[in-house]
């Protein structure tokens, strides 16, 4: 064994404690720390993590994959562990304390240090400095208030996007289409906002995407340009559905290199990072930096050659980054409250799963996760 590797997620591990626990948004979570702590494993660490009380059910899913649960809070698995990986939201300065506690403590943590947290986790602060570099940002300006908000959209132009400046996901955004949708886009922003703070900012047409990259010290190494299932619903709420990858487009040698120039303008990143993406008519828009594991990490250990864990053990101790990467074939991943036939699947109950499934072919893993319908032989 290489040493004791502790990942700890936010929702699943004990953070919801004494609050109501959102299993549809706490089964993302949990797909990423079955997911994250299997690797680890896999790469030779002893890992162990720590689950909710009301989550102690799915003990045995993790044992199966050779990771121990033990029945600790953060602080008590910090002293039992080398390392930790910690998997949790931005929203209200959640990612950014919890790492400057582990950082007070003396443990090394496989991620991002809080100071690029912090950076990151403002998104207007993040589009600077992607525009600084030179890089395409959307217009955005920031509202300290829900009637400030409601104003700056008519700067911005109609449809208008709200979000929260700190917020993760899709939480807490939607599209003003008119005048009549921009309060309520405002207080739903703002409702959201761990600081109360609210971007306003333009719309932009095209096609969602992430990249998934490995960061080191003054380098990083982009591993899979993902398509990212935006929907809009009538109310204009947006919604994250899922996503596959590699995405295969026109712009994707271009996005790569802007995602990664994007992550190395903030000091501090290390190890596993997102970069949102919008691939437009009028070229690639950066539209967040996400300074954790993301969602898409389901699909990349799936189709990128080697263990994605070692890669960010390497980043954060070593500095050093894999330089570039064989991926093969494709990967789909989605929540579902059915059940599917898939290769991985992790659930909560009946009705809140993750399941991801890979294919030869990105075709082929869209047709397994019901996202495409399959052909019929003619």
């Amino acid at each position: 064994m290489k040493g004791r590797v502790f990942v700890y997620e936010f929702m699943c591990g004990g953070g919801m404690a004494g609050e109501e626990l959102h299993v549809d948004v706490a089964v993302e979570g949990l797909a990423m720390l079955l997911a994250s702590a299997e690797d680890f494993s896999s790469a030779g660490f002893h890992t162990f993590t720590t689950l909710d009380p009301r989550l102690l059910y799915l003990k045995r899913i993790f044992e199966a994959r050779s990771v121990s649960v033990v029945e600790r809070g953060l602080l008590e698995g910090v002293e039992e562990a080398d390392w930790v990986l910690l998997i949790a939201p931005e929203t209200g300065g959640t990612l950014c304390e919890l790492t400057r506690t582990l950082e007070k403590s003396g443990c090394s943590v496989l991620g991002s240090s809080s100071n690029g947290v912090a950076l990151a986790t403002d998104k207007g602060r993040t589009l600077e400095l992607a525009g600084e570099a030179g890089l395409s940002v959307p217009l955005t300006l920031t509202a300290k208030s829900v009637e400030e908000a409601v104003g700056r959209a008519w700067e911005v132009g109609f449809p208008a996007v709200f979000k929260p400046v700190d917020g993760v996901g899709c939480e807490g955004v939607s599209v003003a289409r008119g005048e009549d949708d921009v309060r309520g886009a405002a207080e739903l922003a703002s409702a959201a906002s761990g600081t109360g703070e609210i971007l306003v900012q333009e719309y932009v047409k095209g096609v969602d995407a992430s990249a998934s990259l490995i960061v080191g010290d003054d380098e990083a190494t982009p591993l899979t340009l993902n398509a990212q299932m935006i929907l809009i619903g009538e109310d204009g709420r947006i919604r994250y559905g899922g996503g596959y990858l590699p995405l295969k487009h026109g712009l994707e040698k271009e996005a790569l290199k802007a995602a990664e120039k994007a992550a190395l303008q903030i000091p501090g990143l290390k190890g596993y990072v997102g970069v949102d993406l919008v691939l437009s008519r009028r070229g690639v828009f950066i539209m967040e930096v996400n300074p954790r594991l993301t969602t898409s990490y389901l699909g990349v250990r799936e189709v990128v050659e080697g263990n994605i864990a070692g890669f960010i053990f390497d980043s954060c101790l070593r500095g050093v980054t894999p330089g570039r990467v064989v991926v093969r074939g494709g990967a789909a991943f989605r929540k579902t409250s059915t059940r599917e036939v898939c290769d991985w699947e992790v659930s909560i109950n009946e009705r809140h799963r993750f399941i991801v499934c890979r294919g030869g072919s990105i075709d082929e893993a869209l047709v397994k996760a019901g996202i495409r319908p399959r052909r019929a032989n003619l």
